[in-house]
């Protein structure tokens, strides 16, 4: 059985893995959107196919928004990058 404090570690994880890929992809923009497959290419392999939940859950949260056009695309927000910087992940 998982603990809480197991099943919230790794809820942080998918967040943080969820933004870094999201960062990455747009090159560190906040006024930058792309598609769900080039974010996904980002993502360390055991969490590739749960990038559409994830990016979503980042939506949710107020990191990440979401562009509706012909296809749907997604951008970082500067809560978002906030965030990053605040765990120590970038220094920009």
């Amino acid at each position: 059985m998982v603990s809480y404090k197991e099943d919230n570690l790794s809820y942080n994880q998918e967040i943080i893995a969820g933004l870094q890929a999201l960062f990455h992809a747009t090159g560190g923009s906040v006024r930058a959107h792309v598609p769900l497959e080039r974010i996904r290419k980002k993502f360390q392999s055991p969490y590739k196919g749960m990038a559409k939940s994830i990016i979503e859950n980042l939506v949710r949260k107020g990191y990440a928004y979401r562009k509706k056009g012909r296809s749907t695309s997604y951008g970082v927000t500067k809560s978002g990058i906030y965030y990053l910087k605040k765990i120590g992940l970038i220094t920009t």
